[in-house]
Parts: structure tokens; C-alpha cells; sequence
């Protein structure tokens, strides 16, 4: 594919012409022009418009912006979501809750997968330097 061409399908995209209108037209095959309109972003004519959340980040409290059309933000970053989890895990809504108790410390914990043994990674790796 060349320069002219794939300037032609940008231009195309950005009047809204479809994938095999474009392939036509220009005498490529469909799947060419597919692949190149998913390799490559299109340039969007549409602006888009941007709001501030009043309460911000759950976490640290930072101001967050709001993209509309996306699900809205509850973290300003990943950190701070995980830390929140770590602090808040009373609040997770497991699928299918079952007691287990570990067989390391013997504490008693809630998890959706019963194939688990242990409460944490610090308890797996005493069983398992131990035997």
C-alpha cells in the first residue's frame, strides 16, 4: 500500500466512508484496508467534552477528569485503587462467599474459590519452606 493510498483512506474515514467503500474505490482488497483502519487510530472531528468530578479520587482525594462516554473514574491511579481494595475488603462482593480456614495460622477467611488453602502468600510460603 503507498502513501497516496493510505492518505486516501484517511481522508475517506474522516467523510465517514466505511471499509469496503473505501476498498472499492480505491481498487485494494477489503481486508488491506481493514487492517490498516485498525492499525491506525482515526482522527476524530468531534470534540471531546471533558468534566471535573466534584468529590475526586476515593483514595487521595485528587481532582479527577471525567471523559463522558466512559465509565467514570473512582481512582486517580492504580495505587491508589489497590490500596483503597486493601483498606475497603469488607466491601468486595465475592460471587460465591465460603468460610475456609487456613491451614497454616488456622484463621478463618472468606473466598469465592475453594481450592484455596491458605489466607495469604506469607502463609503458603511457611507450609511450604517448613516440609
Amino acid at each position: 500500500m503507498t502513501y497516496d493510498e493510505k492518505c486516501k483512506i484517511d481522508d475517506m474515514r474522516k467523510h465517514g466512508c466505511g471499509c469496503t467503500e473505501i476498498a472499492n474505490a480505491l481498487g485494494l482488497s477489503l481486508n488491506s484496508v481493514k487492517s490498516y483502519c485498525r492499525r491506525t487510530k482515526p482522527q476524530t472531528a468531534k470534540p471531546v467534552t471533558i468534566e471535573i468530578k466534584e468529590g475526586g479520587c476515593e483514595y487521595c482525594g485528587a481532582e479527577l477528569v471525567q471523559i463522558e462516554g466512559k465509565k467514570k473514574k473512582r481512582f486517580c491511579s492504580d495505587k491508589c485503587r489497590m490500596s483503597w481494595w486493601n483498606h475497603h475488603r469488607d466491601k468486595l462482593q465475592h460471587r460465591n462467599p465460603i468460610s475456609i480456614k487456613c491451614k497454616c495460622c488456622r484463621k478463618v477467611f472468606i473466598s469465592s474459590d475453594s481450592s484455596r488453602k491458605y489466607c495469604s502468600l506469607n502463609c503458603y510460603n511457611k507450609t511450604r519452606c517448613n516440609t
